[in-house]
């Protein structure tokens, strides 16, 4: 019966560092959504910088 409740240990702490392991990709797939959504407006903001910049190159001309 020591045996029995030994793995029965054995099988909840790695049920448990599963569930921990799940925990942890769900958060660094969080942080990877916001680093895209980052870099889009990131994208967004520089190519809005290039136009005016062109239009005031175009404009001083």
């Amino acid at each position: 019966m020591d045996m029995r409740n030994e793995e029965q240990d054995i099988l909840e702490q790695y049920v448990s560092s599963l569930r921990e392991l799940d925990l942890k990709f769900d958060r660094l797939a969080a942080v990877q959504r916001l680093a895209a959504d980052d870099l889009v407006s990131l994208h967004q903001k520089t190519q809005n910088i290039r136009r005016l910049l062109g239009t005031a190159a175009r404009g001083s001309n």
